[in-house]
Formats: structure tokens, C-alpha cells, sequence
């Protein structure tokens, strides 16, 4: 197990390092904690009644295996929280303490860091608390923007459903490639492996498929909010703002969107394929998939900011990837938090509805007994559809509001005389706040 104790460390440093905000828990958890701490968190119960002599010496490997990695996680997290004041080092921190909270949630917060979690996440809390009120105007500012422009949504739902009709067709195509694909001899012995080039494609054509519908939509939105920002006089529910922004993101900006959408496609297939040898118990592939995992979180992240300036300027990817890496140079910090804000609340908005319509279904399966049918868990399964219904939904709307907030902060640092001059009243709101923080800024 050494080699995977490892690699699993090796995965939380270098995700910790990227912008992904703990993109590498689920990976640690699936390649370390759901087979060695099984084993200890079922020993715990002993353990806290000093029974150690049930404990077997693979019991006493898996817990002091599992305390002296946690610890030694935590004592970096610590030197980082204590030495460093750069923003460049918040990435790993945040990250570190993520997994602290976690570790503090499996021992059910026994653990002397337990306090500490809940102590840190205020620190950060407080940490940005003065530039909570900035991300506030921004998500009010892009849902102004959006309502304006109402007809936005329906391009979203649109490609979110483009986006299930696309996976579907992908699993019928899967299905019959991986039949077509076998081969059987003279005798009638047939070779159950299917073509790993027909694989490869296959997983590479779902990747870009679905990158390219999710990009797209996040494309225009941004070209919405800068036709809003700068030309206030052609909004509309199904206006030429909207419409114009489509055509533009069908026609001259979806080579940008599709070269960027590749470099993302490529890199999830490489993981996956990574992924796929881990199972079968390669560290080189380990190492891998993880190296995977960091570069495509970071180039989401960037894809990200790289497609608003594709929407709101037609900039071809590389020039736009140039003008995000001069966002970053002069306002990283800013829009980092920002747009970790607003996720987080949006997010959370997301998961409020969906548990309100989980209940919803309830009620409605308790007066209708719709699914009677259905089993016996009927108020379950109610409650996991009402959820699920939305969740999604929720989420839909909600990332449009996200992609309004990246293209109002590059508005905002490209062209906020315009805003001035077209919405006084929330360029003001948005100048008082960024005053609050810097405030030598518009003098």
C-alpha cells in the first residue's frame, strides 16, 4: 500500500496548488480513505475505549497509517496559514483545510483539529469578508443583466437539453461500436475486447460534445452582458442582444469555442484512460491520472475567463488567453474571490430549491399517491425526483448568473465608463464597494 499512500499525497499537494478548490478530494478519498480507512473507522469504536488488544496489527497499520498522514497534511496547512500572507498560496490552504474538515466529520469532530476547522474556515471567512459586498453588486448587476435579456434562458435549457440528447445518442453509439467491435476466429471463439481506437475516439467525441455545448452557452451569456453593458437601448426578452449574440457564437466565435473545448476533451480522456490502468493497480498511472486531474482543472478554470473574452470581444482563444493572463496580473485576486463567492452562493441556492421541491414532491405524493406503484420507499424516491427536478433547473438558471459575473468583472476592469453611463446606479454601488477596498482606485 506504500506506493498509493504516495501517490495519494502527491494528488492533494498538486491539487491544493491548482485552482480547482479541493478538486482532488474525491480522487483521495476513492484511492485511499474508501479502502484503508474503512477498516480503521470500524476500529474507532475500540479504539476510544482503549481496547487495543482486539486490534489487529493491519488495524494498527490502517489508523497510525491514517493519523500520521492526516497530521502531517495539517502541519502544512498550518505553516501555510501561519507564514504566508500571499493570495498565490490560498489555493493549497483552502484546500488542506477542506480536508481537515472532512477528516473532523469521519471521527465525528473527536479530533483535537476539529476546533481548528471550524477556526479556520472563520479565518477565511474573515479574510474576505470585505469584498463579500463586491461580489454582492456583481451577482446583482448580472441578474439585472440577465432579466433584461430574459430570452438567455431559454438558449440555456436549450443546450442543457442538446446536452442529455447528446449523451444519449453517445450511449446508443457506445453500445453498438462495442458489439460491432468483436471479433471471433474460425472456431467461433470470440474476443470480447472492443477496439481501444474506437474507444478512444468514442470517449474523446463525448468530452468535446458536451465541453462544446456548456461553452457555448457560457459564450453568450457574455456577449448578452456586454451588449447590455455598452448598448443598453437593444435589450430585450428575445432582442437583438440576444439573438445577435447567438448567431456570433454559432458562427464566428465557435472555432474559438471548439479549440478550447478540445484541449479540455483531450486531457478528460487522457484521465479516464488514466483512470481505467490505476484500476488495475499501476502507480505510473496513478501519478498520472493526478497530473490529469490538476492540468484539466486548471484549464477549465481558464477556459473559463479565456470564452468571456470570446463572447464579449470575438477574440480568437489564444488572444483571449492572453487577456486573461492580464486580468490576473492586474485584478487575480479580486476576480479569484469574486467568482468563488458567487459559485458558493449559487450553489447553495441550487441545493435550497432542490430540497424545497424535494418536500414539494412529498406533499404532492401524500395527497395524490402518485406512485403507489412504485414500492414501498414512495416518499423517498418522491422526494430524490423533486430533488433531482430542481436541482437542475436551479443549476441551469444559476450558471447563467455565474458567467454574467465573469463578464461584469472583465467589463468592469475593461470598460467601466460605459457602465457608468448606462447604469449610474449600479456602477455607483460597484465603485463604493471596490473603494471600500482599495481606495485610491477612481479618484
Amino acid at each position: 500500500r506504500h506506493p498509493r499512500v504516495m501517490c495519494t499525497m502527491l494528488c492533494s499537494v498538486l491539487s491544493g496548488l491548482s485552482l480547482g478548490r479541493c478538486s482532488a478530494l474525491h480522487l483521495l478519498y476513492s484511492m485511499f480513505f474508501d479502502r484503508t480507512l474503512q477498516l480503521t473507522h470500524s476500529l474507532l469504536p475500540l479504539h476510544r475505549q482503549h481496547i487495543s488488544t482486539e486490534i489487529n496489527w493491519v488495524g494498527n497499520y490502517a489508523t497510525i497509517s491514517h493519523y500520521t498522514i492526516l497530521y502531517d497534511i495539517y502541519d502544512i496547512r498550518d505553516d501555510l496559514l501561519r507564514n504566508s500572507t500571499s493570495w498565490t498560496f490560498w489555493p493549497p490552504m483552502h484546500t488542506l483545510q477542506c480536508m481537515q474538515c472532512m477528516h473532523a466529520r469521519l471521527l465525528n469532530n473527536r479530533t483535537p483539529h476539529a476546533h481548528g476547522c471550524k477556526s479556520n474556515s472563520l479565518c477565511y471567512a474573515r479574510a474576505v469578508w470585505a469584498r463579500i459586498p463586491f461580489a454582492t453588486v456583481n451577482l446583482v448587476t448580472s441578474i439585472t443583466a440577465i432579466r433584461a435579456n430574459f430570452g438567455i434562458i431559454f438558449f440555456a435549457y436549450g443546450f442543457a437539453i442538446m446536452a442529455f440528447v447528446w449523451a444519449f445518442i453517445w450511449v446508443v453509439a457506445f453500445i453498438g461500436t462495442y458489439e460491432n467491435n468483436v471479433e471471433c476466429d474460425e472456431f467461433g471463439n470470440c474476443d470480447e475486447e472492443p477496439n481501444p481506437f474506437a474507444i478512444i475516439m468514442l470517449l474523446l467525441s463525448f468530452f468535446f460534445g458536451q465541453e462544446i455545448l456548456k461553452n457555448s452557452i457560457h459564450v453568450q451569456v457574455a456577449g448578452v452582458t456586454a451588449t447590455w453593458w455598452i448598448s443598453p437601448e437593444e435589450n430585450g426578452c428575445c432582442g437583438s442582444a440576444v439573438t445577435n449574440s447567438f448567431i456570433r457564437t454559432m458562427t464566428t466565435s465557435f472555432g474559438s469555442i471548439c479549440f478550447g473545448s478540445l484541449l479540455v476533451a483531450i486531457l478528460q480522456t487522457l484521465k479516464t484512460l488514466a483512470r481505467s490502468a490505476r484500476e488495475n493497480g499501476g502507480i505510473g498511472a496513478c501519478i498520472a491520472e493526478c497530473i490529469l486531474g490538476c492540468l484539466e482543472a486548471i484549464l477549465q478554470y481558464f477556459n473559463k475567463w479565456a470564452f468571456i473574452y470570446v463572447g464579449i470581444y470575438g477574440f480568437p482563444y489564444i488572444k483571449a488567453g492572453k487577456s486573461v493572463f492580464e486580468l490576473f496580473k492586474n485584478r487575480g485576486w479580486e476576480a479569484i474571490i469574486a467568482d468563488d463567492l458567487v459559485e458558493n452562493a449559487l450553489f447553495l441556492g441550487s441545493l435550497v430549491v432542490g430540497l424545497i421541491m424535494g418536500g414539494v414532491a412529498i406533499l404532492i405524493d401524500e395527497i395524490s399517491d402518485i406512485l403507489k406503484d412504485a414500492g414501498d420507499n414512495t416518499t423517498l424516491l418522491a422526494f430524490f425526483i423533486g430533488f433531482l427536478a430542481g436541482f437542475v433547473i436551479s443549476a441551469i438558471l444559476n450558471s447563467t448568473f455565474a458567467s454574467g459575473v465573469n463578464a461584469i468583472i472583465v467589463l468592469f476592469a475593461d470598460c467601466p465608463n460605459e457602465f457608468q453611463s448606462n447604469h449610474p446606479e449600479l456602477s455607483q454601488k460597484m465603485r463604493d464597494t471596490w473603494r471600500e477596498i482599495y481606495p485610491n482606485d477612481f479618484q
